[in-house]
């Protein structure tokens, strides 16, 4: 793929940048040791041969392991980068594709089928290569590692292999930065553990821009003296505190959730016997779950499977009949009006197990039949085998934006380590 004009101007910006801001490091270091004072962070001072305004311009643009460098450069950059409104421009100013040393922005999360552990490897968007392997700190001792999603460099992880439960503990880690944060405990559930059975729990992550903050929705279905039950709860970042919320009488198709613009969307179904499908959601600014009918097929055959994906600020829907060696998929649009349209039929496709999401162009991940991860290109109708291979049905993908965000100093800070992150 050829690189846009812009996209060359970005990164040599962004090269340029880190550069001067390095060099000029190096000078006060110089300074320094000619006057054979050696000054701690907090006695340095911002620079003065540089405008603010220049300086913040050129910090928001670079990537975030270069900010947590450059925080030791004086105490006004250590206060600024920590900001909350320059971690603002940060995540809107920065451009991970454009950053010839980390293009990722495609997070796959695995379990590896010769170790038996779980991974989570970031990939290019461009030539799929891999970056790094993202390691939760050895304090964790976490056995398994599922991600439940993934926001603004925030990546919301599990400890269950079989996907979230009872017991399961939360993590919000952000692995540019190498910080992480253990939720509290959960309170739906945890008390009345004897009169009550669990039939399943669902996680759901996201980040609502209005509130500006992040957040856990947890659904949990439960059999109390032999009678359904549905309780729902809500993890706000900004109070570190869990709150049961009314919950919709539903089971979740599957764990997976998606989050677009502040609402979180799962498949679900009802509780009576001609109740098909439809999409669960829930809107984050005023926590009420919803239902969304799903578009006009056939989906009471038997055998039909569905996906949600989010491309380009849109809802998607993914259809398709899990039986055979052949598949074919439906590709339906949300738009704005609440009308579902088909944009696209990809196939009939031999070896895919089902689709996993979209990359930023529009492509589609999917898992093959061998556990193996593969791309298509509705454009060129050309799948392409990419190296990563995991156990059938344990591959996911989520979109990745690296960032500084932390939101709260809560946060426990985890030193630098190649137990952390080992970079490939």
């Amino acid at each position: 793929m050829v690189p846009s004009s812009s996209s060359f101007l970005s990164g040599f910006f962004i090269s340029i940048s880190s550069s001067i801001l390095a060099f000029f490091y190096f000078l006060t270091k110089l300074g320094r040791r000619k006057t054979g004072r050696e000054e701690n962070v907090g006695e340095r001072k911002m620079p003065k041969n540089i405008p603010e305004e220049v300086i913040i311009e050129l910090l928001s643009r670079l990537p975030s392991k270069s900010l947590v460098r450059f925080r030791a450069v004086c105490k006004a950059w250590n206060t600024l980068i920590r900001d909350t409104h320059f971690i603002s421009k940060h995540l809107h100013q920065y451009s991970p594709s454009n950053d010839k040393n980390n293009g990722g922005s495609v997070l796959v999360n695995y379990c590896c089928p010769f170790s038996r552990t779980d991974v989570v490897l970031l990939l290019s968007s461009d030539t799929h290569a891999a970056i790094s392997i993202f390691r939760l700190p050895c304090v964790m001792n976490f056995e398994s590692m599922k991600v439940v999603g993934s926001c603004n460099g925030l990546l919301c992880v599990t400890d269950d292999e079989n996907g979230p439960s009872m017991r399961s503990r939360i993590v919000l880690w952000n692995p540019s930065i190498r910080k992480f944060r253990v939720l509290p405990k959960c309170g739906v559930g945890s008390a009345n553990l004897r009169s009550e059975k669990v039939n399943g729990v669902v996680l759901g992550f996201g980040y609502h821009p209005i509130v500006d903050d992040y957040r856990i929705v947890r659904i949990v279905s439960l059999q109390h003296f032999g009678r359904s039950c549905f309780r729902a709860e809500v993890y706000s970042l900004r109070t570190d505190s869990w709150i049961e919320i009314d919950a919709m009488r539903c089971r979740i198709y599957e764990s997976y959730c998606v989050a677009l613009n502040g609402v979180l969307y799962w498949i679900a179904f009802g509780r009576g016997v001609e109740d098909y499908e439809f999409i669960l959601s829930f809107d984050m600014s005023d926590w009420v779950f919803r239902r969304i009918e799903l578009p006009d097929f056939n989906f009471s055959e038997d055998g039909i499977c569905t996906r949600l994906a989010v491309l380009k600020e849109s809802l998607y829907l993914i259809t398709y009949n899990h039986r055979g060696r052949q598949k074919v998929f439906d590709v339906w649009l949300r738009n704005g009006h609440g009308d579902w349209t088909r944009e696209l039929t990809i196939g009939p496709l031999f070896g895919i197990e089902k689709p996993l999401g979209f990359d930023m162009y529009g492509r589609v991940y999917m898992e093959n039949h061998k556990g193996k991860l593969d791309l298509y290109n509705p454009s060129t109708q050309e799948i392409t085998h990419l190296p990563t291979h995991g156990l059938l049905h344990t591959l996911e993908v989520f979109c990745y934006k690296e960032s500084i965000v932390s939101t709260d100093q809560r946060f426990e800070v985890v030193e630098e380590s190649k137990n952390l992150i080992m970079l490939l």
